[in-house]
């Protein structure tokens, strides 16, 4: 009896201790997350007052800002909280802003992808791949058409790269409106069609003739001459209209209720170009702001109001394309041979943790690799966009493997016990059932590595990449920056308005970056998700 007393009193003051201790826990842990939470706020609340200039702005701006854009902004906030309407504002808030980044994407990535060149890749490497994938099972002798896919991507960029200089000289001779309406209009066209039909989705039909309207209408503005060349607006409007369309057609499908989220943006623009219109009509200075159209359209100067960031966003999406272009294919791949065909050997298990210990390795490691390997050895040269590129593909390479990893091993057993039940083989399996299933994981940790990379600045430093160059690069093999890289170079003038100016203004658009495919890989994720 003595015993159960003692036990029951033990009990009693264990309780109680461990009840104390989770509580501090608790309470320890929420004081650590407010007190980050609160300092990066501070600090992205100081670096914008400088990028903007808010501190010489006129007392009376900020009243007129006030009333015109706050005010109604928040009045539409308070009307639409805890409803199904917020739910459509961000989305679509988000969505619009994420297309526009992507047209901005493809405007740059298309600097150096001339239309011929373009419409060269696409004849002879794509539009074979497409046919081999829609008939390639036809053919009883082949086991499936992932083996003539392949044979067909690889001979097609071969036959490609050496025939390129004869067929650009003939496409050449089309109008460039004419190649991208033929070779990049009408395919993702055609797509958004097939997808509207299979998936009943009339957002994606609307997207399809927005596409086409407007490639068509930038020629025929070309042909009368009210422009010049559409070759930037049309590669603009493929980015743009079809993400906006599809968010913004989700949005209107989710009921009246939620469709007056759709609002968010009339009343956003609305509010900033009332601001700027009031200030204008009463004499009210603006503030002189960092962040102007100038900025992203310049390059490096030596006076801080002529200075720009082009050359380096420019770079940044080279480095970016070749990631993509070398990382995710290799990274997914191994990924799927580790968790679908690699036997539980110990050459395997070896592998899996060095992956793992590679993902922690620092970058600077990472980049003395690449000057040695990539810059010298493959003879890339140094600082140029393809060795940049490369190095820092290096560097995430391991974060995809693993990211690829999680997400096929999250895909339930029993659903490839369900696809060998039913006579399918392997490679069927993980290409019809597991892929699909993983896709949503596979690209968020794709995109969420590509953003850690993009803001890399150790390895590019030890491959000589230039702090700062006067020109955007237009080849594989030209000189190449990056964002960071010139942050750095600046912070470092003597003029204040470079190290605070300047450099605030660069750091917001690095953030918004960074956030912006952040943002991305979320909505990605949550629409493959709920589909």
């Amino acid at each position: 009896m003595g015993t159960r007393i003692d036990e029951r009193e033990w009990v009693g003051r264990s309780s109680v201790l461990a009840s104390v201790r989770g509580a501090a826990f608790e309470y320890t842990c929420l004081g650590a997350a407010l007190f980050g939470i609160v300092t990066l706020l501070v600090l992205l609340a100081y670096v914008t007052v400088d990028a903007i200039e808010l501190r010489e702005a006129d007392p009376a701006w900020f009243a007129i800002v006030g009333l015109t854009f706050v005010l109604p902004v928040t009045l539409f906030v308070r009307r639409i909280w805890g409803t199904p309407a917020a739910d459509v504002a961000k989305t679509s808030v988000g969505g619009v802003l994420l297309a526009a980044g992507l047209g901005g994407f493809l405007i740059v990535a298309f600097t150096i992808v001339t239309p011929s060149v373009w419409a060269a890749y696409v004849l002879l490497a794509v539009a074979p791949v497409i046919v081999a994938a829609r008939y390639g099972d036809r053919f009883e002798r082949l086991d499936g058409t992932g083996p003539l896919v392949m044979a067909t991507v690889v001979l097609g960029v071969i036959a490609a790269t050496a025939l390129l200089g004869p067929i650009t000289t003939v496409l050449g001779m089309a109008k460039s409106w004419v190649l991208y309406l033929l070779t990049a209009t009408v395919p993702v066209a055609g797509a958004l069609l097939w997808w509207a039909r299979a998936r009943d989705d009339r957002a994606a039909t609307v997207a399809a003739w927005l596409v086409v309207g407007a490639t068509v209408g930038l020629g025929l503005l070309v042909e009368v001459g009210v422009l010049e060349t559409a070759g930037a607006p049309i590669v603009f409007s493929l980015g743009f209209v079809v993400p906006a369309t599809v968010v913004l057609g989700d949005g209107y499908r989710r009921g009246p209720a939620a469709r007056i989220g759709l609002f968010a943006i009339p009343i956003l623009l609305g509010g900033a170009v009332a601001a700027v219109a009031v200030s204008w009509s009463l004499g009210v200075p603006m503030p002189g702001s960092w962040i102007r159209p100038e900025f992203f359209q310049q390059g490096p100067s030596r006076t801080p109001e002529n200075a720009g960031l082009y050359p380096p966003i420019v770079g940044s999406i080279f480095m970016l394309i070749v990631m993509i272009v070398a990382v995710f294919h290799l990274g997914v791949g191994a990924a799927v041979y580790l968790e679908e065909y690699a036997p539980d050997t110990w050459l395997i298990r070896l592998v899996r943790i060095n992956l793992a210990n590679l993902a922690g390795v620092p970058s600077v490691v990472y980049g003395l690799l690449g000057l040695a390997i990539i810059a010298r050895r493959f003879g890339f040269g140094r600082g140029t966009v393809i060795t940049a590129g490369l190095t820092v593909g290096l560097l995430v390479l391991p974060i995809v493997i693993i990211s690829a990893q999680e997400a096929i091993r999250s895909v339930p057993h029993s659903v490839r016990q369900a696809s060998y039940g039913m006579g399918a083989s392997r490679w069927q399996t993980t290409r019809e059932v597991v892929l699909p299933e993983a896709f949503p994981g596979i690209l968020t940790g794709t995109i969420l590595a590509l953003g850690r990379a993009i803001g890399e600045t150790a390895p590019l430093i030890m491959i000589g990449a230039a702090t700062s160059v006067s020109s955007a690069p237009d080849s594989l093999f030209g000189t190449v920056t990056a964002m960071p890289l010139q942050l750095f170079s600046w912070r470092s003038y003597f003029d204040p308005d470079f190290r605070y100016g300047v450099v605030a203004a660069g750091v917001i658009t690095l953030l918004v970056i960074l956030l912006g495919m952040n943002a991305a890989a979320i909505i990605l994720r949550n629409r493959l998700e709920k589909r």
